[in-house]
């Protein structure tokens, strides 16, 4: 999973991302092709974890979908002590834990489906926002 600079590696303690979370999906993305701001350039969507995992979370407005859905994307920034730990894991375990790691932040156990891997390494994974779970 390669690490995306456009936002300065700034990592905090999980409480404090837990925090942050909602200030993160407080405003709605349209997504479009060719969009020239995204959320992955905007420190409010971007969570660095103290192990070297960054996750970008956003609220967005997908093509295609019929709700507004929560896309959550994680890279690793290899220089961080500690994150071998996360380039050595295998396919299965590294989609289980990245899940984990969102809930953690997130509080939100919806149900997350991987939805792409750039072609860069970063995993794209959607659920549905905790709100519209019954």
């Amino acid at each position: 999973m390669n690490f995306n600079l456009k936002v300065q590696y700034n990592p905090e303690p999980i409480e404090m991302l837990k925090l942050r979370y909602k200030d993160a999906i407080a405003i709605e993305w349209i997504v479009a092709d060719g969009m020239a701001d995204t959320p992955s350039q905007n420190k409010e969507n971007v969570f660095d974890c103290m192990d070297g995992l960054r996750m970008t979370i956003s609220l967005e407005q997908l093509p295609g979908y019929d709700q507004s859905m929560i896309h959550f994307q994680a890279s690793v920034n290899p220089s961080v002590a500690g994150s071998a730990v996360w380039l050595k894991k295998k396919k299965k375990p590294l989609l289980k834990d990245v899940k984990k790691r969102f809930v953690e932040i997130s509080g939100n156990n919806n149900k997350a489906e991987l939805a792409s891997v750039s072609s860069q390494g970063v995993l794209h994974f959607l659920t549905l926002p905790k709100i519209f779970i019954k």
